[in-house]
């Protein structure tokens, strides 16, 4: 019962909201994921291992159909990266693409955009780039790095409780090491404006942001987007926003945020 109110608010939420993306297509391919998923899971019970999909023209290669579903709502359908430019080809700077899904939305919104997408995990990155190639999407450049405050290394930590694929630099109850991954400053690789800064880094955000700042980078990022984890960095999302209020017109805060807890929070700041 459970599920199946889940999947009826979202089936709502789709057809009472607007995209970009023929809604049709969309429901059409939510449906044949999710029926997929419960074959998979109840009928054959065959362990993910890249399974692949197609999902609004995408060709999709994925290792869990539960994280792919949850990605597939909230970002296709919830639509929480979600943003404006007033360019055809603007700059994203897409920080924990994950295997890739917030990259392909991107380029259903804009197609001609450039996006610099960031994973320190292996195998996530692995994914990203299997997605990327096989969509032959240009102006893309994926980098297999972890973005904190400062280059070199840091040990990269799995929850076994939040999907396979879901890793982060801090160790929580429950978290193995996966091992040492290369680490860089995301001031690195900004020398000019752009558009959309999206953050999604598991409790990372405020090295980040720190870094951008100390460097004076910060001015550089027009819009963010940015998923506040507040059980991980164990500050008050106000003094965040206290923080960033300086650099923009309007930063506001949701916990509408489908598939998380109410600690973590969606910000969103614009110009």
């Amino acid at each position: 019962m459970t599920y199946i109110k889940h999947y009826a608010k979202v089936i709502s939420h789709l057809f009472s909201s607007t995209y970009s993306y023929k809604k049709f297509s969309l429901f059409l391919d939510y449906v044949v994921l999710v029926i997929n998923s419960f074959i998979h899971h109840k009928i054959s019970k065959r362990i993910n291992n890249n399974a692949c999909c197609k999902f609004l023209g995408f060709n999709i290669t994925f290792d869990d159909y539960g994280q792919l579903i949850d990605m597939i709502e909230e970002i296709f359908i919830y639509q929480v990266y979600k943003f404006e430019s007033v360019r055809n080809t603007p700059t994203i700077i897409d920080c924990g693409s994950n295997i890739g899904i917030s990259v392909l939305f991107f380029k259903r919104l804009y197609p001609s955009a450039i996006i610099y997408a960031f994973e320190p995990d292996k195998k996530a990155f692995d994914l990203l780039e299997r997605n990327i190639h096989e969509n032959n999407l240009t102006e893309v450049f994926a980098f297999n790095i972890a973005l904190t405050k400062h280059d070199g290394e840091v040990m990269l930590y799995r929850s076994h409780h939040e999907g396979l694929l879901n890793t982060r630099l801090f160790y929580t109850a429950g978290s193995t090491a996966q091992g040492a991954v290369q680490s860089a400053r995301l001031t690195n690789y900004i020398s000019e404006p752009v558009d959309l800064l999206k953050i999604d880094v598991e409790g990372s955000e405020l090295a980040i942001i720190e870094d951008l700042m100390e460097n004076q980078k910060i001015r550089f990022a027009e819009q963010m987007i940015i998923e506040y984890h507040l059980m991980i960095t164990l500050q008050p999302v106000e003094n965040f926003i206290k923080q960033l209020k300086p650099f923009y017109r309007a930063c506001t805060v949701s916990n509408d945020i489908l598939h998380t807890h109410a600690s973590e929070l969606l910000i969103r700041c614009t110009n």
